[in-house]
């Protein structure tokens, strides 16, 4: 005949202080990290790794990181968007950043990202050969306060680079840190800079820019008739 088991006084008191404590603890949990406990313990099926991330761009240079972090940096710094004429300093020179328009943009970003100043390159360019740039402004001669911010005088100024590329309706030859120029149904010129994030679908990059709400993020790309496509220094 078997021993019948048998608990001590001492034995029942301490199970019963553990259950109590077990209990309050229990009930003193958040719902989610209770489910989470339950699951743990429930759910005994083999986990299936999670899929391999697939990034949308395979590869970005340093350069363009930088240069894309710089542009995202302006979101929530920039809040206005600001056509006006003002004079500014050369170089480096710049208006409040709580303002500006869509080159302004692409200026800042690369003076903080990459320490390139587009105000001062598009200068001693133009000093080189006024003729080869636009002449829709009456100008006579080179304007540090204003040549770099006109989108037609960048686009001019990249061509001569050699940094021009094909215009494509295809997303994803627009690389991280590309530039894209284009013309609005009212006929005025925009540039914006591909970032290295998706749309929705993954069909194309969004952009950064500026078109008239301060600088963000946003599914822009074929928005605009494109005009000029540019891969420059990235």
């Amino acid at each position: 005949m078997k021993k019948a088991f048998t608990l001590s006084k001492r034995q029942i008191l301490v199970g019963s202080v553990i259950g109590v404590c077990g209990l309050a603890i229990y009930k003193s949990l958040p719902n989610p990290i209770i489910d989470q406990i339950v699951w743990q313990v429930i759910d005994r099926t083999p986990k299936k790794p999670p899929p391999p991330r697939v990034p949308f761009f395979s590869d970005i240079s340093e350069k363009a990181a930088r240069l894309i972090d710089a542009a995202e940096s302006q979101i929530g710094e920039t809040l206005e968007y600001d056509a006006g004429y003002s004079k500014i300093a050369f170089p480096y020179g710049d208006i409040s950043r709580r303002k500006g328009v869509c080159t302004d943009v692409i200026i800042r970003a690369f003076r903080d990202g990459l320490g390139i100043d587009l105000q001062a390159l598009v200068y001693e360019d133009m000093k080189k050969d006024f003729e080869a740039y636009p002449k829709k402004w009456g100008l006579e001669a080179p304007d540090t306060n204003i040549d770099h911010r006109r989108v037609p005088n960048l686009l001019k100024f990249f061509e001569r680079k050699g940094a021009l590329v094909p215009i494509s309706s295809n997303g994803r030859t627009y690389l991280p840190g590309d530039l894209v120029t284009a013309i609005s149904p009212l006929k005025r010129p925009h540039i914006m800079l591909v970032s290295n994030r998706p749309n929705k679908n993954k069909s194309r990059p969004l952009v950064i820019h500026n078109i008239g709400a301060g600088t963000r993020i946003q599914d822009f790309l074929f928005e605009y008739e494109l005009t000029g496509h540019i891969r420059f220094m990235t």
